[in-house]
């Protein structure tokens, strides 16, 4: 009970912070809403400097590296798991 009412409290104060935020989405409070406009501009100065395809195989090359390291270390975890192996 202990326990209880110290988490509560501190969910109490959580949601109060997390109601402190400004809400200027007219749906909800709960929906969720996407503005692309900065990135988009960020990406027209970017390719006025660099094509595209420099663009398109940077973010590839993060992505296949970023998954592949990612799935090197739950090979490395679930390898590790097995009892005996080291």
């Amino acid at each position: 009970m202990i326990l209880e009412a110290v988490v509560n409290v501190i969910f109490t104060f959580v949601r109060f912070l997390i109601n402190l935020i400004p809400s200027n989405n007219p749906i909800g409070r709960n929906a969720v809403s996407f503005d692309l406009s900065g990135l988009v501009y960020f990406l027209n100065i970017f390719f006025v400097f660099f094509p595209q395809g420099l663009f398109s195989f940077s973010i590839f090359n993060v992505v296949f590296w970023s998954g592949g390291r990612i799935l090197w270390a739950v090979a490395v975890w679930i390898y590790n798991k097995i009892p005996g192996i080291n």
